[in-house]
């Protein structure tokens, strides 16, 4: 039953004032491990009906910024029998990190968080997540996501919109040969139990998550942990947020440090400044940045100073692979090794 008229009219909307707890995939080296979310005060129903209507998926577009975070809530977490406690922050994102603890097997593990405030503990308000732990395998891929592998127009923001509320997760385009390229990576030296892990690292906001892990299940993108930018508002579709390039630069680190035994490949694009974020960690990680491959998706002038950051990174010892199409890509990963010829 509705409390009132308002509680209707959100319910017509898709929307719901009852807290809801969103936990995302977390992930691990077995023994240390991060898990992340947001708590709501008001956000969207999960789940979409895909239609082949326009309109309803703008509207379906516009419900996932109708956010109103919980600011400074009580949420717990149990792992390995040992329960972590912490406050979300003033725009209701939480994070738990814990070092030491008994090591675990490769696998994805099914995890939950718990509401701790007490005027909803009789609700026993949860969320459901994932947390990853990859195998030991010869290489992880750090990949950005809109014009790396997903068809986004990013620096041209009235074509960007145009995609954002007209095509669905499911009628959205890859690049041509992207897919099967991350496949192979995915493979090459390990077995389909343990597959090479992907850490996608993108500027898209939070509100997008769901949307993008819809698109990579359809298209069949290696499984993999996704690392987005701040929750924003209705205001806030299709703006990046203004600390999108050094927030995305400390995410990728905390990856790595995580990972602190494996070597990495970094995948990217030319249509912001991956080609700058990928030469600071080079720079910051010596030899564990195994390759870097950068799409071209700009205008040949606005290409030299890729080349340029590219010629840098490839003199310090980091192949690099600056490409349009991703054949090209495919054939230089079979030239330095990263995937098995024929």
């Amino acid at each position: 039953m509705y409390r009132n008229t308002t509680d209707r009219l959100l319910n017509w909307l898709g929307l719901s004032r009852r807290p809801q707890i969103r936990v995302y995939y977390g992930y691990s080296n077995g023994s240390s491990g991060t898990v992340f979310g947001h708590v709501l005060t008001l956000g969207p129903r999960t789940g979409e009906l895909f239609r082949n209507s326009w309109l309803f998926h703008a509207i379906y577009l516009v419900r996932l910024f109708l956010v109103r975070p919980y600011p400074f809530a009580w949420v717990s977490f149990t792992w390995n029998g040992i329960k972590f406690t912490t406050r979300t922050q003033d725009n209701g994102f939480f994070r738990f990190e814990w070092k030491g603890t008994e090591s675990h097997l490769p696998g994805w593990y099914d995890i939950m968080v718990v509401l701790e405030e007490d005027k909803y503990r009789d609700q026993k308000i949860t969320g459901a997540g994932k947390l990853f732990i990859p195998g030991k395998t010869p290489v992880a891929f750090v990949s950005d996501i809109d014009d790396t592998f997903l068809v986004s127009h990013t620096s041209i923001l009235p074509r960007k919109l145009y995609l954002l509320f007209t095509k669905s997760a499911l009628s959205r385009q890859p690049f041509e040969g992207v897919i099967e390229h991350y496949r192979l990576l995915a493979l090459w030296g390990a077995g389909p139990l343990h597959p090479n892990p992907f850490f996608y690292v993108s500027s898209s906001q939070w509100n997008l998550f769901n949307y993008i892990l819809d698109f990579a299940h359809h298209s069949g993108l290696p499984e993999g942990i996704y690392l987005l930018n701040a929750l924003k508002g209705i205001g806030g579709i299709g703006k990046p947020g203004k600390l999108r390039y050094a927030g995305k630069f400390l995410r990728i680190v905390r990856i790595l440090e995580m990972f602190s035994d494996s070597k990495f490949v970094l995948m990217g694009d030319d249509s912001q400044r991956d080609p700058q974020i990928y030469k600071a960690l080079a720079d910051h990680f010596q030899g564990r940045i195994s390759a870097v491959y950068i799409r071209r998706v700009r205008g040949t002038k606005k290409s030299e100073k890729t080349k340029t950051l590219l010629q840098l990174m490839e003199a310090a010892g980091v192949p690099c692979c600056y490409f349009t199409h991703s054949s090209e890509a495919i054939a230089h990963s079979r030239r330095i090794g990263l995937i098995a010829q024929g």
